[in-house]
């Protein structure tokens, strides 16, 4: 439970920090995308909010590992995108790392969005 609640807010908490847009060749395509390493990530599309995207990871998870068990979560910025890294153990017992594309959740602050700073004396 506790888990949840640190994801969701360090989700909200990196939502307005600034950052270059990913560029397109970076994508992975889809008939690839087995979540198994940075390449291959599981892309959670920008129509959800961040509620919507752990669901939508857990029910991956349990469509295509059925009986995981969930050991590890982190959020990660690698190569201008925000990775969920969750590290389960499959009902083999094997030791997993899937990677969830969740950059569309956070947006990319505009120019008129950015406050300066002046000092006055």
């Amino acid at each position: 439970m506790w888990k949840h609640v640190i994801v969701i807010v360090m989700l909200f908490g990196l939502s307005g920090c600034d950052r270059k847009q990913p560029s397109p060749t970076s994508q992975p395509t889809p008939n690839t995308a087995s979540g198994l390493s940075y390449e291959q990530r599981i892309v959670i599309d920008a129509n959800t909010n961040h509620f919507a995207a752990i669901a939508k990871e857990y029910q991956w998870l349990e469509t295509n590992y059925p009986g995981y068990q969930r050991l590890d979560q982190s959020l990660l910025h690698m190569d201008g995108h925000f990775i969920d890294l969750l590290t389960i153990k499959t009902s083999s017992q094997k030791d997993v790392k899937i990677y969830f594309d969740v950059t569309a959740l956070f947006p990319v602050p505009s120019e008129k969005d950015s406050v300066k700073s002046t000092e006055t004396e």
